[in-house]
């Protein structure tokens, strides 16, 4: 055991750093938002690294005697929002392992500072696991850049400028917000898919500047190897691998200031973060049309820019005759590109043209046959179509060929509950869930199976109603939108969506494919509503 004690100041560990006198966390030197008792409860794990800390030890400091509260679910709560901001995960621990029915374990290595720069280092039992090695690729050629030296009012460079601050690096929902194609069903609520942490952040903030350390050393990539590894973690999508992706991308540029690809590659991560993280739309959008912005300017003659353009366009501006355009001009420069055809896929199944969806995932399932990613994609591009059979074997597909793909597992419980199959769909939950090794998710799909089996569907859905508005400090909009829909309760339903319209939710482009809003379509205050977000208000034909 390590304790506090009075003279020490600082603790570091990884790219974060405990202030304990000014009771703050930081990261990389940028300030987090994080409540009182989530940093009490970390100072308690940092005072012990590789000891257990139980729950009733954390109870005893944060809750007296004679305080009368909900100790676990208070537990619980804090030890989420404690790991949302240090980017962890209970199935895949950096910092925090859980000790099952016992408590928790501080796992990676702590340095105390003092005021006057001493320190002491301490490793815990276990420290984090190390990126694998990826392949480097050649250097691309002058015809894949634009040589044009970049204005000043252009250019956008360094880590400093283009990643989004530590402190925004968290929002949306411990609710899985599956692959960019957004058809979220209120039914998987309760959900949180716990991906694999593949992020190695450099260790350099406030505390480490006091005492004068310097940062870990990095290995000496050129900007191509950095772009390939960047490239190579935005493929396995989630939080951890996409912020990860954002450090090597910035490496790049870094390196190599012009590089087109590299900015290419920080849009399409910024653009995907809002599905996978805590990361809100109006935080990470602008920021990638920025770099998408910036990609076009140096690489106008790559599909990667006009993709990633084209991907902004959808979900940022909500722009989709200006999607089209960039679509096209990716598929002119270069028909085969895998994301191009995928997204432009997405992009197809939102707006109702399922036939032309159907083919160009296709093509890129040809092109890219193991690709757990491509094949969940066309799983929620048949799930758009309604034909939920051929999604769930795309599904089956992705989890054969990634068991850990879990996303898949999810929306494939998704598919199982609009075909009325709710016992089986429940089943899927509770699996994944159990596999995520969450007890706080599991007990609430304990809670939800409980209401189904009482009061049927209905009682399913006023339980994920209260569960989202009581429960959820992140409430989604669009998510209660649905639940009131299905439960008839019109006014409500809207009342919801027009919160979700104004919060820019890129759910809410979901209007034109999700079943659970199908009671509201003949309603006018809903072909308004698909006008204001600028989706077309044709009628589909499975309506």
């Amino acid at each position: 055991m390590v304790p506090v004690g009075s003279d020490q100041r600082w603790v570091q560990f990884g790219p974060y750093c405990a202030d304990l006198r000014a009771r703050e966390l930081t990261k990389h030197g940028i300030r987090l938002k994080l409540q009182s008792r989530p940093f009490e409860i970390l100072v308690l794990l940092l005072e012990r690294p590789g000891d257990v800390v139980t729950r009733e030890d954390i109870r005893a400091k944060l809750w007296p005697n004679g305080t009368f509260v909900d100790f676990d679910s208070n537990i619980s709560s804090a030890m989420r929002k404690l790991r949302d901001s240090l980017c962890d995960s209970a199935a895949e621990p950096r910092y925090i392992e859980t000790v099952g029915r016992v408590g928790y374990r501080f796992i990676a290595r702590v340095e105390f500072a003092t005021e006057n720069g001493g320190s002491a280092l301490t490793h815990a039992a276990m420290t984090a696991e190390p990126l694998p090695q990826v392949a480097e690729i050649p250097r691309p050629d002058d015809a894949a850049l634009n040589q044009r030296p970049a204005t000043s009012e252009e250019m956008v460079t360094g880590a400093g400028r283009m990643v989004t601050t530590a402190s925004k690096l968290g929002r949306k929902s411990d609710w899985l917000h599956s692959s960019p194609f957004v058809f979220i069903c209120i039914v998987c609520l309760g959900l949180a898919i716990l991906l694999v942490s593949f992020s190695r952040n450099r260790l350099a903030d406030v505390a480490s500047v006091k005492r004068g350390a310097k940062p870990s050393s990095q290995p000496m990539r050129d900007a191509s190897a950095e772009y390939a590894l960047g490239r190579e973690l935005w493929a396995r999508r989630g939080e951890d691998p996409l912020k990860a992706a954002i450090e090597h991308f910035n490496r790049a540029i870094d390196k190599q200031p012009n590089f087109g690809l590299a900015y290419s590659g920080l849009a399409d991560s910024y653009v995907l973060l809002p599905f996978y993280s805590r990361v809100s739309a109006a935080e990470a959008y602008p920021v990638a049309k920025a770099a998408a912005l910036k990609a076009i300017a140096l690489a106008p003659q790559t599909a990667e820019a006009h993709t990633s353009l084209a991907y902004v366009k959808v979900y940022g501006d909500w722009d989709f005759r200006g999607a089209e355009q960039e679509f096209q001009a990716a598929l002119k420069r270069d028909p085969n590109y895998p994301t191009a055809l995928q997204w432009h896929a997405e992009y197809l199944s939102l707006i109702g043209r399922f036939d032309e969806a159907v083919n160009e995932i296709n093509r890129a399932l040809q092109l890219m046959p193991n690709s757990p990613v491509m094949h969940h994609n066309a799983g929620q591009i048949y799930q758009a179509a309604r034909q939920f059979d051929k999604a769930i074997e795309e599904y089956q597909i992705a989890l054969s060929l990634d068991p850990k793909f879990g996303s898949a597992r999810v929306f494939m419980a998704l598919a199982y509950m609009r075909k009325g199959l709710y016992d089986k769909a429940m089943e899927i939950q509770m699996q994944q869930a159990t596999e995520a090794g969450d007890p706080t998710r599991i007990a609430l799909l304990q809670k939800l199976n409980n209401s189904y089996r009482a009061k049927g569907f209905e009682g399913y859905l006023r339980e994920l109603v209260a569960v989202e508005l009581e429960e959820n400090p992140d409430r989604d909009f669009y998510r209660i939108a649905h639940c009131y829909a299905m439960l008839g309760e019109k006014d409500l339903a809207f009342q919801y969506l027009e919160r979700s319209f104004q919060a820019h939710n890129a759910d809410i482009l979901s209007l034109n494919v999700d079943p659970e809003l199908d009671s509201l379509r003949s309603d006018p205050r809903f072909l308004a509503l698909r006008r204001r977000v600028g989706l077309p208000v044709k009628v589909l034909e499975f309506f």
